[in-house]
């Protein structure tokens, strides 16, 4: 039976998380430096947010990126 550590666990969740952050940094420069109108501050409700981006806009310019994929419907799933 193998048996697995609570530390070796936790290990193995952080080291996930710090590659997701990665991963999520290297998107989001790509976003700024090729598509820099995608993520700008909003204002809904007269509330502003900072550093915002419309789904939509995301998933169109990820097709753009991706010719494989073809259709709008399964990158939505894709990237959900």
């Amino acid at each position: 039976m193998l048996t697995v550590s609570n530390e070796a666990i936790a290990a193995y969740f952080q080291s996930f998380e710090a590659r997701i952050l990665e991963v999520g940094s290297h998107l989001k420069h790509a976003m700024y430096t090729q598509a820099p109108h995608l993520i700008r501050e909003r204002i809904i409700h007269k509330v502003p947010y900072a550093d915002c981006m419309i789904g939509s806009e995301m998933v169109d310019w990820l097709l753009d990126l991706s010719v494989s994929t073809g259709a709008h419907s399964p990158a939505l799933s894709r990237f959900q």
